[in-house]
């Protein structure tokens, strides 16, 4: 995650939830915490918005909404896409990183 004027913006990192591994080529992740308590980003193929509530180091994010367009590239898009949305629903906490 890096802190931006308009909030926190984090890239998908392999380590931080071994469930979903490594991207798909060709595919980005990406989460923008916004400064107001607003979430949103891109999956792999859809786009979500939703909110999060911060408490010390404690994560809660509010069920998301987004865009529904099937994507058949690369193949493993959408359990990617299902496996992050999973991810993303159950975190409880998180860890700032330096940029690299």
């Amino acid at each position: 995650m890096t802190r931006g004027r308009q909030g926190i913006c984090a890239d998908f990192v392999p380590r931080c939830d071994r469930r979903v591994g490594v991207p798909l080529t060709g595919t980005r992740i990406t989460a923008r915490f916004g400064a107001e308590g607003e979430l949103s980003g891109d999956g792999g193929c859809n786009t979500y918005a939703t909110t999060y509530h911060l408490s010390g180091d404690q994560l809660a994010i509010a069920p998301s909404g987004g865009t529904e367009k099937f994507c058949s590239e690369p193949i493993g898009i959408m359990d990617q896409e299902a496996q992050y949305a999973s991810a993303l629903q159950t975190a409880a906490s998180y860890t700032l990183m330096a940029a690299s």
